[in-house]
This record gives C-alpha cells, sequence and structure tokens, in this order.
C-alpha cells in the first residue's frame, strides 16, 4: 500500500545542504515536507517547520499549499530543462537513448520505497480534476518528449537509427511506457519495472537500431 508518510529510504534531497537564496530554500523545504508528510497531509505551517528563515514569508507569497506545490513542481521542471534531463555525458544519440531508458524504467530498491516518489504520484493524481496541475504534467510531458525527439533525429542522421521510424510517435510511446510503469510500480505490489526495461530494450534493438 503506498504511503506518503516519510520513511528512512527517502531520497537524498537534491538541494544543497546551505541554499543561498529564499526561493531554493523553499523549495528545499517543500521537498522535505512532502518526504515526511506526503501531499494529502502537507500543510503550508508543515512546510514552514522545515523552513529555516521567516516563517511569514511563506504565508506572504502563498494562499495554500497547492500554490506552492506547483511553484515546487516548475522549479524541478526548470532545473530539469536546464540540465538536458536526463543528465549523461554521452554524446552519443543511442547512448542517451539507452540513459533515458535507464533512468525511465529501473528503480532501485531504495527508490521503490521513496516517500518523495509516492509524494508525485499523489500530486499527479490531481491532475484528473485540477487545471493547474494538468497544465504542469502536460508541460512535463511534452519536454520529455521533445527531448527524445531530439535524440532520436539526430540518431537518425547520423545513422544510428533506421530512417522509416517516425521520431515524435517513438518518443510520444516510450514517454507514456516510461510513465505507465513508474505509476504502476508506485501503486501496485506487481515487480514490473524489470520486466518493462527488458522490453523496451527489446524493442530499441529490433525496431530502432539501424542493422549493419
Amino acid at each position: 500500500m503506498m504511503s506518503g508518510k516519510h520513511t528512512d529510504a527517502d531520497d537524498d534531497s537534491p538541494f544543497p545542504e546551505d541554499p543561498s537564496d529564499t526561493r531554493t530554500a523553499i523549495m528545499k523545504a517543500t521537498f522535505k515536507a512532502l518526504c515526511k508528510h506526503g501531499y494529502a497531509d502537507l500543510t503550508i505551517k508543515r512546510i514552514s517547520e522545515e523552513f529555516p528563515m521567516s516563517k511569514s514569508l511563506l504565508y506572504h507569497h502563498y494562499d495554500g499549499k497547492d500554490e506552492l506545490l506547483l511553484e515546487f513542481l516548475g522549479y524541478l521542471l526548470e532545473r530539469s530543462e536546464e540540465q538536458d534531463f536526463p543528465v549523461t555525458t554521452e554524446d552519443d544519440p543511442e547512448a542517451r537513448l539507452y540513459s533515458f531508458i535507464e533512468h525511465t524504467t529501473t528503480m532501485s530498491e531504495k527508490a521503490q520505497k521513496s516517500s518523495f516518489r509516492n509524494a508525485l504520484v499523489e500530486m499527479r493524481a490531481q491532475a484528473a480534476h485540477d487545471e493547474n496541475y494538468r497544465t504542469h504534467f502536460t508541460r512535463t510531458r511534452v519536454h520529455l518528449v521533445e527531448h527524445l525527439t531530439e535524440i532520436l533525429v539526430e540518431g537518425i542522421e547520423v545513422g544510428v537509427f533506421r530512417e522509416d521510424i517516425t521520431p515524435d510517435s517513438v518518443a510520444e510511446f516510450l514517454v507514456t511506457v516510461a510513465h505507465g510503469s513508474k505509476f504502476d510500480q508506485a501503486t501496485t505490489d506487481d515487480p514490473i519495472l524489470e520486466m518493462t526495461h527488458a522490453e523496451v530494450e527489446r524493442y530499441i534493438e529490433s525496431c530502432l537500431l539501424r542493422t549493419p
């Protein structure tokens, strides 16, 4: 059963230990509070308990937790866009594609128990009835699809991928598989990620890679 409560297996914070600006400090406090309480039990007060600066700053700038959480999600997406997600030092399109697959269809035991990942699933569920969350997660999906499409187009140009594939359609398919498998992993007891990862790799080898 999925729980938003804090566990010993929470992800390490992606934020600096001592943020130098107020916005980053607020985002870090939001991350820590999400890991401890999950979406459903999160409040501005609980976020303020993780915030080392004046608590009044939070109440002054945000009317409620959802306004702050949308700012938080936007912050994470900005970082992803700046870092050309998924982060890799590889230049080869094939290696970059496999890096994406590795990042999105595998999960360590620690990540499987991550309360932050579970909180993200809870927030994503809000998109079913909240237009602001829907807009954010649509933007995230578009970013991933565009990033993958660029990799595939480059791979076709250098002769790594087959010329008869449709890059944007393939990218949409891979993002759908990645999102679906991680959502199932977070909300069911089926160990599906390993199987999904293997099948996606077979798909790449049989349908995308250009044969010598």
